[in-house]
């Protein structure tokens, strides 16, 4: 996919990076391919590649171009190096910017450094916050679902909260369940936690987090769940809830 994006180096650089958060060492041969393909470009991503792997020198002597805070930052959370990427986020200048770099570190050292991740992404939201209309919503919706899988509950709800028209809040509001039931094995979701995402009649996010729900509910053994989704209205909300308990039935069947 990475190669047949040639229109946009930073696209590659992005999709290279997703790779090594997956597994450095596992991919480590797919990125060195995909750096060689970007060769001399930059941009925000290609600076954090080059921080994970840097390039020989050019010349006898000549240093390979410092990368920026930003990236060095996402750099060395890739690398597991959570104290020179806490320290070099930190010092990132601009508000946004900064942000934004907090939100992929705390991403990136989450599965492995949870409670070291968890005041990195608290950070992210409130930055994400002062900042508003200064960067992506889907920044904003990301860390929301980040947040909740750390048990950040009402600072995930804040954030949405936070977002700039009812759309966004409802995406969310969304990702802030994904991430809680992420963290909820065995257990049944709440229908209760439903409402608050909006009506599904009008949101795409409401109809979808039934889905969600469903599926959940479904994957962790909770079969009377169907009953609540028959009740669900049959033209524009159960198909969503269908999906889900079949969807959730393969996830317990493991396939």
């Amino acid at each position: 996919m990475a190669h047949q994006r040639g229109d946009s180096n930073d696209l590659v650089a992005q999709i290279g990076l997703e790779l090594l958060r997956l597994n450095r060492e596992q991919f480590k041969g797919n990125v060195e391919a995909m750096m060689k393909k970007l060769g001399s470009a930059d941009g925000p991503g290609i600076q954090a590649l080059r921080a994970v792997y840097p390039p020989a020198a050019k010349k006898d002597g000549e240093a390979p171009p410092a990368p920026s805070l930003a990236a060095s930052a996402e750099a060395e959370a890739i690398k597991g190096n959570v104290a020179a990427a806490t320290s070099a986020v930190r010092k990132v200048s601009k508000p946004e910017d900064r942000a934004k770099a907090l939100a992929v570190v705390g991403q990136t050292i989450l599965e492995t450094s949870p409670g070291e991740a968890t005041p990195i992404l608290v950070e992210a939201s409130k930055g994400l916050k002062d900042v508003k209309g200064a960067v992506s919503p889907w920044v904003s919706v990301r860390v929301c679902r980040l947040l909740a899988r750390v048990g950040q509950f009402d600072e995930a709800e804040s954030l949405a909260a936070s977002l700039s028209d009812d759309q966004a809040k409802a995406w969310g509001r969304l990702e802030a369940l994904r991430g809680r039931l992420e963290s909820m094995k065995g257990q049944k979701a709440d229908d209760g936690w439903l409402d608050p995402i909006g009506d599904p009649a009008k949101s795409a996010a409401a109809a979808k987090a039934r889905e969600v729900i469903a599926r959940h509910n479904a994957a962790q053994g909770f079969g009377d769940y169907q009953s609540v989704v028959k009740k669900w209205p049959i033209g524009s909300v159960r198909p969503f809830g269908t999906a889900g308990l079949v969807l959730g039935q393969l996830d317990r069947d493991g396939k």
